[in-house]
């Protein structure tokens, strides 16, 4: 199910966005709450930098959320408003989230209403509007990319906004493979970071391997979102079909029966096996989905199998991280 088809609106600086549609940002309110509701402080908890415990030295007030510990409330600041405040302390860091989108051509593709590339826009898109919405930093790295394929970590809804316009007007382009400039990129940051990746992973297998074991090696929190069409699950397609690269333009033509179309799908299931482990010895999460799942639905989903997860860690006490959540 794609976004919904609803006239594009007029964004800040008159650029007309599709990613700020009102119904969209409406599922991302919906998401967001589902999130607090589900995972208190969500990306806080992946945050490597989170330190256990309270300081003594006030930082700040927020607005309460669902969730939050009643102990840390504010009742002079509830007498004056009216409304629920939380106390903050020094020791409570923000997350920083770097999201990086893979626009090479191969993610143009599509079989149905949306291309891997639209459907990542929007994963990437809400997620942000989740971390935004918890006072954490947002980022995003678009490779390969023009100007301004890059905006750095900061807070605050005009900077969101600004993350959501970049991620409308961003295209598909041929050049550099993605996850070497990604690579460079993650070498450079300077302080732990939630590193979310949305990508279809068909770039060289080195690269991938190299970019994944600088992100894990340097300490931060990484999510792999491998985004698939359906039609390249199952390959639907049947008889003598023309293939075309879309990285390369090479053309090849193939006779698909039901004997090819299973080695197929065994080849694609030992890539897709092979990826999550080789995430899963480095600690990083690899989230597979496709592009006939609403991205709300994935999203969920996803979601509620890391609260899955966080409750079992604490029982079994073999997560330092993940109790923080």
């Amino acid at each position: 199910m794609a976004p919904s088809a609803a006239p594009a609106v007029q964004g800040e600086e008159g650029v007309r966005s599709n990613i700020l549609q009102p119904d969209t940002v409406r599922r991302f309110k919906r998401l967001n709450l589902a999130a607090r509701l589900m995972v208190r402080g969500f990306f806080q908890g992946l945050n490597p930098s989170m330190l256990k415990g309270c300081s003594l030295d006030f930082s700040d007030l927020r607005e309460y959320s669902p969730g939050d510990d009643p102990r840390l409330l504010d009742w002079k600041a509830y007498a004056r408003t009216d409304k629920l405040f939380v106390r903050q302390f020094e020791v409570e860091r923000d997350a920083s989230i770097m999201f990086l989108l893979d626009a090479s051509p191969s993610m143009s593709f599509s079989s149905g209403a949306i291309t891997k590339f639209e459907y990542s826009k929007y994963l990437i898109a809400a997620l942000s509007f989740i971390g935004s919405g918890q006072h954490d930093r947002v980022g995003l790295l678009v490779s390969p990319g023009g100007k301004g394929a890059f905006l750095p970590t900061r807070r605050g809804r005009s900077h969101l906004n600004r993350v959501l316009r970049h991620l409308d007007s961003a295209t598909t382009n041929p050049g550099t493979g993605p996850f070497s400039v990604f690579r460079d990129h993650i070498a450079k940051l300077k302080r732990r970071a939630i590193v979310v990746v949305a990508s279809d992973l068909l770039d060289e297998d080195a690269e991938i391997a190299s970019f994944l074991r600088r992100a894990a090696f340097g300490g931060h929190t990484v999510i792999v979102f491998h985004v698939l069409d359906r039609a390249e699950k199952e390959l639907t397609f049947s008889g003598t079909v023309d293939f075309q690269d879309m990285e390369s333009s090479k053309h090849q033509t193939v006779r698909i029966d039901e004997r090819f179309r299973d080695r197929y799908r065994g080849e694609l299931l030992k890539y897709c096996d092979n990826m999550r482990a080789q995430c899963s010895r480095l600690g990083i999460e690899h989230v597979l989905v496709d592009t006939a799942t609403p991205y709300d639905v994935a999203l969920i989903t996803f979601l509620m199998r890391r609260r899955h997860a966080r409750g079992s860690k604490i029982r079994s006490g073999n997560s330092r991280w993940i109790r923080y959540m």
